[in-house]
């Protein structure tokens, strides 16, 4: 009998009516979990009775059960469905660790690929000044250019295999650190598993490159995907009638440049247009940060 992926488990339960996650942890990379399956094989009924009947929990990063990482963590969640509010969690996280946990089951759904992907890239920008081959500068730009639909996925990641990485493999110096993370940008869209894992490496590799990994200080990278990402649980309409030629160039040009000063100008031309939405204007007129794929210069130039 093959074991069973936490994906092939994951995907069982999401199908159930209402629907059960699992969630799924990487020993060290946060709260303390409240049990371990450890390494050896398990199958899908020993997980679901591992679970408990009418247990509720989430999907966070998917590994095999007896994959390389080491024993699978699977955590409950006090939270069942009459309580879930993922809108509201996500406002009130500030940790960049927390909101890829809370937004699991959308990446598994296969939604948001491109907001997680601008998102990583903004974590390693805070970090690529730290290397000097250019390497990590490249796999932004092939990250950024696969997000926007310019190259295909099979292209971008030939051009930069791992095994021809400047550092040598256990280098964890800050610009070894820096270009894993970056490495991580190319995860694979086609495998949910590899979206969740990449994430949380990049985040973690990061965070070593500038010296910390320590949870309370994720708190600029959870800003920045809070920023490019919006409340993916509380989508807002964009009216088309909002989207004028002046606000088309304003957030073209700051798309482009990555030059977010003038963003409290976008929201004037937005309002000009009829724009009246609390969350919109308000983002524009806030402190940001803003980063390219903000979500709300995405709603002005039609991205998705």
């Amino acid at each position: 009998m093959n074991t069973p992926s936490v994906t092939d488990i994951a995907a069982g339960l999401l199908a159930e009516k209402p629907p059960v996650l699992v969630g799924v942890r990487f020993p060290g990379m946060g709260t303390a979990p409240d049990w371990a399956l450890g390494e050896e094989p398990a199958d899908l009924d020993a997980v679901l009775d591992r679970l408990g009947p009418g247990a509720e929990v989430r999907l966070s990063s998917v590994w095999d059960l007896t994959g390389p990482a080491g024993p699978v963590v699977l955590r409950r969640c006090t939270m069942g469905p009459a309580n879930w509010d993922g809108g509201r969690l996500w406002d009130g996280c500030d940790s960049a660790r927390d909101l890829i946990e809370i937004v699991a089951g959308e990446l598994l759904a296969g939604r948001f690929d491109r907001q997680l992907r601008l998102s990583m890239c903004a974590w390693v920008g805070w970090v690529a000044h730290l290397d000097a081959t250019g390497g990590v500068a490249g796999l932004i730009a092939a990250a950024e250019a696969f997000a926007d639909g310019r190259c295909g996925y099979a292209r971008t990641r030939d051009a930069f295999p791992w095994d021809a990485r400047p550092y040598p493999p256990g280098d964890r110096s800050p610009p070894a650190c820096a270009y894993s993370s970056a490495w991580m940008l190319l995860f694979n869209p086609f495998r949910p598993n590899e979206k969740f894992d990449s994430a949380c490496y990049c985040l973690q590799d990061a965070l070593e490159a500038a010296g910390s990994d320590h949870p309370d200080e994720d708190r600029p990278q959870a800003a920045l995907m809070k920023d490019i990402f919006g409340n993916p649980f509380r989508p807002v309409v964009f009216d088309p009638e909002w989207r004028t030629s002046t606000a088309v160039a304003l957030a073209r040009g700051m798309y482009e440049s990555r030059d977010f000063a003038h963003t409290p100008v976008l929201a004037d031309a937005l309002e000009d247009a009829g724009c009246d939405h609390p969350d919109l204007i308000g983002h524009l007129r806030g402190p940001g940060p803003h980063a390219r794929g903000c979500w709300v210069v995405d709603l002005v130039l039609d991205k998705s």
